[in-house]
């Protein structure tokens, strides 16, 4: 068991602290925090544990200072493969709490099972819409038992609880239960085919229930050693006020060059309203990065995405954000990292409900890690 602590200290400015149309507010900000990573690995099991802290000190609005604060975990039972051959169990849990939710967040690639890359689209962490500063909790718990039935064929299924909860009644809260299957099947050591099934129940406060069925089949394709691509092609029905049912569209591709990496998406999928409706949406979206290492300790990327969200029915919704972001990391010493970013954010919303805004951010930052601590051998 090893526990990797840091501790992260940064400075921002923000032109639009509380994402207003009119009577924009501008600030300086400091953040502190610590970060803590916990990993335990044996025959019986495989943890993977870690906690983030962050708490803002606001210059011009010491009222809107918080801690915000999230943990995390994975759990893998290795001892139940052994028992039961072919069986793989992995439990998950994430609790976040934030004064504000971001509209974005950019996923790394990863490589899975057969040496193809999944590409990971854009993550749109508040449904690619960003709202007004507001204390958002939110829990995401999942199970997922795999099962191998012979060493190209796997079936995986899984079940997600996701609950949030915001503060105020500007936002809606909402409870999701997704239960899913999943067929993987290694047709090549370059390509994996995979068909899924879920469906989930989303609750609304104050508002009826929906169903949404999604269903789907893709492949992922390895090309060149530095070259991959992805994609699936599926419908999704949406079960509440009058059946709706839309084509659903994820593609992606990553290059790797000799110093750096690229990746391009596009997500066509149904989405749960982000807290500003309740009722599903049909969410689009677009992403790119691309990162390059300039040297033995530093590296830039460039960011952009792209996201358009509009209502099936009901509240009038229609809402387009894009945001752009570059910056540069840097290894100060061995123990101390720093970091420099500017990011743009715009949003335009052309329904009944929604605000048009924008945004500049700068920060400065920089992080000290401590070597690994081995608490049990």
């Amino acid at each position: 068991m090893t526990l990797s602590p840091s501790f992260s200290v940064s400075e921002s400015y923000n032109d639009n602290l509380f994402f207003t149309e009119t009577n924009r507010e501008a600030d300086f900000t400091t953040l502190v925090g610590p970060s803590l990573n916990l990993a335990y690995e044996s025959q019986y099991l495989n943890f993977v544990g870690g906690y983030r802290g962050s708490a803002e000190f606001h210059a011009r609005h010491p009222e809107a200072n918080r801690y915000a604060q999230s943990a995390s975990f994975g759990l893998g039972i290795p001892f139940l493969s052994h028992e039961i051959r072919g069986v793989d169990v992995r439990i998950t849990e994430e609790i976040t709490y934030a004064p504000e939710v971001p509209a974005y967040s950019f996923g790394k690639t990863q490589e899975e099972p057969g040496g193809a890359t999944q590409i990971s689209q854009i993550q749109q962490t508040g449904g690619g819409i960003q709202v007004p500063r507001t204390d958002t909790f939110s829990n995401n718990a999942g199970l997922e038992l795999g099962y191998t039935w012979l060493p190209r064929l796997r079936t995986t299924v899984s079940y997600a609880n996701i609950v949030t909860r915001y503060r105020g009644n500007e936002l809606h809260d909402s409870t999701t239960h997704q239960v899913g299957l999943k067929e993987t099947y290694q047709w090549s050591p370059r390509t994996q085919w995979t068909n899924s099934y879920s469906v989930a129940l989303n609750i609304y406060e104050h508002a009826n229930n929906e169903v949404v069925h999604r269903l789907s089949t893709g492949a992922a394709y390895q090309m060149s050693p530095s070259l991959s691509i992805n994609g699936s092609l599926g419908v999704g029905v949406v079960q509440g006020n009058g059946n709706k049912t839309q084509l659903t569209l994820n593609t992606g591709l990553s290059k790797q060059f000799r110093n750096g990496i690229f990746s391009l998406s596009y997500t066509r999928e149904i989405g749960t309203g982000g807290g500003v409706v309740t009722a599903s949406t049909l969410k689009q979206g677009v992403g790119m990065e691309y990162s390059q290492n300039v040297g033995r300790n530093t590296s830039v990327y460039v960011r952009l995405g792209y996201v358009n969200n509009r209502s099936f029915s009901g509240e009038k919704l229609k809402i387009s954000s894009y945001t752009g972001e570059t910056g540069i990391n840097v290894g100060v010493l061995p123990w101390l990292s720093g970091s420099l970013s500017y990011s743009y954010l715009n949003q335009q919303s052309l329904g009944t409900i929604g605000q048009d805004s924008q945004r500049n951010l700068v920060m400065l930052g920089l992080t000290a890690s401590a070597p690994p601590w081995r608490i049990v051998k």
